[in-house]
């Protein structure tokens, strides 16, 4: 006969092998599913939009507004002499094309942070007197500018200049002498060329007003009308410009 002997108890069987990890897997898993059911997703960081505000910090204007007016006055110098004149006993020194004084009134449009363009009317003269009479060559220059930031504070710009007519006048200083005006040349019209570049003070906020000093040379020519001869009118300006 045989005698069938029962498995000893130290060897454990094979399905209970392969369940004491699983069972270890599950108790671990299953705290992390619960704290995750509450928490939202990962995103990775190149898929997280960034918000971007216009401040200035790209190194363009942190101006918000597209419209402001524009007022500037400035000094300027060079030119051909248009000549000297002596009326009576009085001598007026030279004058010339490219002087002295500019005011200009206008606006400007901003295109974005960096790029504007502006237009402006005004009037430039170089003038000469005693107690009498004055001397003074005067024109009334129109300019379409167009600027690039270079960074909040600094900016280049350039574009066309138009004169339609200059002249050269003597006019006295006494007003009940109105009649004695003489106008001694008239100048054709000429369309010349402006390059610039111009610094700016900014205020406490981009709405307050603003002031730029600019630094500017103009190329130009002035024919003098019923003569084949031409003035040059090219000079370099030192100007003051507000924007409100």
């Amino acid at each position: 006969m045989h005698r069938i002997a029962p498995a000893p108890a130290s060897c454990p069987s094979l399905t209970s092998n392969a369940a004491a990890p699983a069972l270890a897997f599950a108790l671990f898993a299953l705290p992390l599913a619960a704290s995750a059911q509450g928490s939202p997703p990962v995103v990775p960081e190149r898929m997280v939009g960034v918000e971007r505000s216009v401040s200035g910090d790209d190194g363009g204007s942190d101006d918000s507004r597209t419209f402001r007016g524009i007022a500037s006055v400035g000094l300027t110098l060079g030119g051909s002499r248009v000549g000297s004149v002596t009326y009576g006993e009085t001598f007026f020194p030279d004058l010339y094309a490219g002087n002295l004084w500019q005011l200009n009134v206008g606006a400007q449009w901003r295109l974005g942070t960096r790029l504007s363009v502006s237009g402006t009317f005004g009037y430039h003269t170089d003038e000469a007197s005693d107690e009498t009479y004055s001397l003074r060559f005067s024109r009334f220059p129109i300019e379409a500018l167009a600027h690039l930031d270079l960074n909040r504070n600094v900016r280049i710009g350039g574009g066309a200049r138009y004169v339609d007519r200059a002249w050269l006048t003597l006019s006295p200083r006494s007003s009940d002498r109105v009649e004695d005006d003489r106008t001694l040349a008239r100048y054709g019209h000429n369309l010349g060329w402006v390059g610039e570049v111009e610094y700016l003070f900014h205020g406490y906020s981009p709405e307050d007003s603003k002031l730029g000093v600019k630094l500017r040379y103009v190329r130009e020519t002035y024919p003098l009308r019923g003569s084949v001869r031409k003035f040059s009118g090219s000079h370099i300006g030192l100007f003051v410009t507000a924007y409100f």
